[in-house]
């Protein structure tokens, strides 16, 4: 008999060293108190878990990190992370997924998560109501792009250090962290905490002793960076790899971030586009309506009304005008419905919107989305 249920107190050991097998049998050696120690360094974490249990021993689990999510200045969702997807070797195809997955996603929902986010195989989690979404733009630059497009670029003045209270960086980090958009709240030490996951590191850019920014590095991918003038950030990269011994870096930025992508654009050897994530909407009036808020202050948005009707969900319409963005819940009208994953493909995906002529939602949609690696689980 299988006993599924929310992880309880004392069971932190126990599902450390479940995920840790698992993940270091289909991967590489897994050490999640190392790689994810904002949840697996804790005391206690038991309970952000659902898991299945055959004669008393977890045979599967799912975790679930629950955050504050920062649209912008005034808008807060609440984000639930999910990671640690896994099954013993012995039980896979015994269907375990098939009751923890709903388990995570229903206690989510009883605590106020507005909306859900993973990494993941597409398909595995689309069955669960997951579905792509969200832009970034991934860039390579090379020790060659910077060679040539940045030779008079004067490196002298860069260094680059831990950030750190004793030197004030740190402090000066979270300044520059707080103007941004979409974006995990990281109250106290967990803004240097999060700089640990995934076995990463935070350095403070500095130039001739003035900070200048910083950069969230993982091995030699760039998993968030900010600086006080993003037109830096060429010498900064010159300056890294000169220091460093690398001769490229990848880099990601969400596709809200204009300034950035122009500024890398100028000279990196090459970009791609790419989904953030894949996700799943629980609480669509708030979703909808703070990330078409977000969309309208960025770059604006057309007025008008639209309804959209969602299986199992309802139908809501979502208005524009001079006073903002609203989004109700009403009686569902002829609209013809489309499922949670084409809703959330309509919402978020760019490919959705290619080759329709006309837009029933007045090309309001894809709308921004997606989470800092530092921020994910």
């Amino acid at each position: 008999m299988t006993l599924y249920e929310v992880a309880r107190p004392g069971d932190e050991e126990e599902i450390l060293d479940f995920a840790n097998l698992v993940f270091s049998q289909a991967h590489r050696p897994h050490d999640f108190r190392v790689l994810l120690p904002k949840m697996y360094a804790r005391r206690e974490f038991a309970d952000y878990h659902v898991v299945a249990r055959q004669n008393g021993r977890i045979c599967a689990l799912v975790g679930v990190w629950p955050m504050p999510f920062r649209v912008m200045e005034g808008l807060t969702l609440q984000l639930g992370y999910v990671g640690t997807v896994s099954v013993h070797p012995y039980h896979r195809g015994e269907g375990h997924m098939q009751k923890l997955m709903p388990m995570a996603v229903e206690r989510s929902r009883e605590a106020g998560i507005d909306l859900m986010s993973l990494g993941g195989q597409r398909q595995r989690y689309r069955y669960f109501g997951f579905e792509q979404g969200g832009l970034k733009v991934d860039f390579a630059v090379t020790a060659a792009n910077l060679r040539h497009d940045m030779a008079k670029a004067d490196t002298a003045g860069i260094a680059f250090s831990p950030l750190s209270d004793k030197g004030g960086t740190l402090e000066q980090a979270r300044a520059l962290y707080a103007r941004e958009c979409l974006t995990g709240v990281r109250p106290g030490a967990m803004f240097e905490e999060a700089f640990t996951s995934w076995e990463g590191k935070a350095l403070a850019v500095t130039r001739d002793g003035t900070f200048v920014g910083y950069l969230y590095m993982v091995g030699t991918s760039i998993g968030e960076w900010s600086l006080t003038d993003n037109a830096l950030v060429g010498t900064v990269l010159k300056a890294y790899m000169q220091q460093h011994g690398v001769d490229g870096l990848r880099i990601s930025v969400p596709a809200h971030s204009a300034d950035r992508i122009r500024a890398l654009d100028a000279f990196a050897e090459d970009s791609s586009l790419n989904h953030a994530g894949m996700h799943r909407v629980l609480n669509w009036p708030n979703v909808i309506s703070q990330l078409m808020t977000f969309k309208k202050e960025l770059v604006g948005l057309k007025e008008g009304t639209a309804d959209l009707v969602i299986e199992d969900e309802g139908a809501f319409r979502i208005t524009v005008d001079g006073d903002g963005v609203q989004v109700h819940k009403v009686e569902p009208a002829r609209t013809p419905s489309i499922t949670r994953t084409q809703a959330v493909g309509l919402l978020f995906s760019l490919t959705s919107r290619l080759g329709r002529r006309e837009d029933a939602w007045h090309d309001w949609f894809p709308l921004p989305l997606s989470v800092p690696l530092a921020d994910c689980f």
